[in-house]
């Protein structure tokens, strides 16, 4: 999406200051600098983005002007298509970012090593912190230092534990995400029928990470979810452990 916003604006101007560059892409110099480096890779052998010292400012030579309309094309195909991806690899990449570390960090920071802008991070925080929210976590925030996730030890584990499941189980399942999520919530809606027969009660995040942990064994144990109609009778003993084992763990 950068390199297509900063090829489109040469395109219409003689030249563009780095300082204007990273105005442009909401980054600093550096980055912007790192921008032009990785735009000019994509576009070899079509176009150059160089520094005219005539004009005080980066210019764009066109070698190729039907192979930079193509790409440009191409480009915006492919920002359209990966654009739901990307949003949930950032996500993924803020939660695990910001739970394994214990001191601040600013979102320019972060801004500048997913290649996007502080206001894209800014409202990736956001699905960030509802995340975060189901395991009683949350995120301080304050000038000059950054933000850091706050929240107790055993929470940010169980949140860890969350992300590294969710992982696990869709590398199981392949890319379908709608299969992953119906077998998430057969399991979850079994187990949660045993616990309230036995009389237990466990906290939702810890509900959440153990259905995860069920949903991955079951490929391998079981027939997969598409041949098997969901059921609220599958028979205790075909689950590995036994509810007395489930009730210890909640204790």
């Amino acid at each position: 999406m950068q390199s297509t916003k900063l090829v489109k604006q040469l395109r219409e101007r003689t030249s563009m200051s780095v300082d204007e560059i990273a105005s442009l892409l909401g980054v600093s110099a550096r980055t912007a600098r790192a921008y032009i480096h990785d735009t000019n890779a994509s576009l070899a052998g079509v176009a150059t983005i160089t520094f005219a010292r005539r004009r005080a400012g980066y210019v764009l030579e066109v070698a190729d002007e039907a192979g930079l309309t193509a790409w440009l094309e191409r480009m915006q195909a492919l920002e359209i298509s990966d654009a739901s991806s990307s949003e949930q690899a950032r996500v993924s990449y803020l939660m695990n970012d910001l739970l394994s570390r214990g001191d601040w960090v600013t979102i320019a920071d972060l801004a500048s090593v997913l290649y996007v802008t502080p206001q894209r991070i800014s409202s990736d925080l956001k699905v960030v912190e509802r995340n975060l929210k189901r395991f009683g976590l949350g995120i301080e925030k304050r000038p000059r230092y950054g933000i850091r996730v706050t929240g107790d030890e055993l929470s940010r584990r169980l949140c860890m534990a969350d992300i590294a499941s969710r992982a696990q189980l869709a590398s199981v399942l392949g890319a379908d995400t709608q299969a992953s999520q119906e077998l998430l919530q057969r399991v979850t809606d079994r187990l949660q029928a045993v616990l309230e027969e036995e009389g237990c009660l466990w906290r939702p995040s810890i509900l959440s990470a153990c259905a995860r942990h069920r949903s991955m064994r079951w490929p391998r144990r079981w027939p997969a979810p598409s041949s098997r109609r969901p059921t609220s009778s599958c028979p205790r003993s075909r689950w590995p452990t036994s509810p007395s084992t489930w009730r210890a763990s909640a204790r």
